[in-house]
């Protein structure tokens, strides 16, 4: 039987250089090393698979790994909420707790967790960016 490889990355670089003008500004906007970039960059946008089925495990994927500190795992579920739409999901990831997750991982300390950490800020703020766009259309 042979070896299981995962896929090759979407995005390689070396240097945070070699990265677009518009990834390197949103590294510097976000505070991210140029691994958490590319972690980001490589994750999978879900916006054509969405459902609010996987939203859910998702949810709870991400709470089970925090709280058995997977943090390579809470990194990539992160980075795919980071990278998905969640606009019409919005009522759903609420329901979910989602929001309560993410300031959970950005509230992680440690060198190990710095990334979850970063990545659990960045979805806070996208959530709150959600919820203060809703209230500007109602």
């Amino acid at each position: 039987m042979g070896v299981l490889k995962a896929p090759p990355p979407q995005v390689v670089a070396r240097v945070l250089g070699d990265l677009s003008l518009e990834d390197q500004q949103f590294a510097a906007e976000h505070a991210l090393p140029f691994c958490d970039m590319l972690t980001l960059l490589n994750a999978p946008s879900l916006n054509e698979t969405l459902d609010e089925r996987r939203l859910a495990v998702l949810v709870m994927q991400l709470d089970l790994s925090l709280r058995e500190r997977e943090w390579r795992m809470a990194e990539i579920v992160l980075c795919m909420l980071v990278r998905t739409d969640l606009v019409k999901f919005y009522d759903v990831a609420c329901g979910l707790g989602m929001g309560y997750i993410a300031q959970r991982a950005a509230q992680k300390h440690g060198k190990r967790a710095a990334s979850t950490a970063r990545f659990g800020g960045m979805l806070v703020c996208k959530l709150h960016n959600l919820c203060a766009a809703r209230d500007l259309h109602v």
